[in-house]
């Protein structure tokens, strides 16, 4: 699997996003994990490629003169909680002021939409990592 996502790594654009047809081959490659006994595996792996593709856009958040630390904060978070090492009431309260805060970025102009929606991403990783995403009906 780690071939695979540094395979795929390369295909991660500038804004943060796979395209559809890979995140496709990537989750059905997770699904052979969430079959196993240890059901934990697909969740697992889901929210690592969240974090990837959350990070790899860090540096739109960073460099837009309206933001601060929070994101890569948020993801260190999000990180350690995933190994077991944190709160979630504060991966939580985190995930939510940084929303808010991309949110307000947004309002400033749209020569800020791309560090917004870096911030978003890094939200949606923390939430990956709190609330496993399911792709079965």
């Amino acid at each position: 699997m780690k071939q695979i996502l540094e395979e795929f790594l390369l295909s991660i654009d500038e804004r943060g996003e796979l395209p559809a047809s890979i995140r496709g081959t990537i989750y059905r490659e997770i699904e052979k994990f969430s079959n196993c006994k240890t059901t934990s595996n697909g969740h697992y792996l889901r929210a690592k490629l969240e974090l990837i593709c959350a990070r790899k856009v860090l540096v739109n958040w960073e460099s837009c003169k309206l933001t601060d630390n929070s994101a890569s904060d948020l993801l260190e978070i999000a990180e350690n909680y995933l190994q077991n090492q944190g709160d979630v009431k504060e991966l939580e309260n985190r995930s939510s002021l940084l929303y808010a805060q991309a949110e307000n970025i947004m309002i400033e102009g749209e020569e800020n939409f791309v560090a917004a929606y870096a911030g978003f991403a890094c939200v949606s990783a923390a939430l990956c990592v709190l609330y496993d995403i399911s792709f079965k009906g």
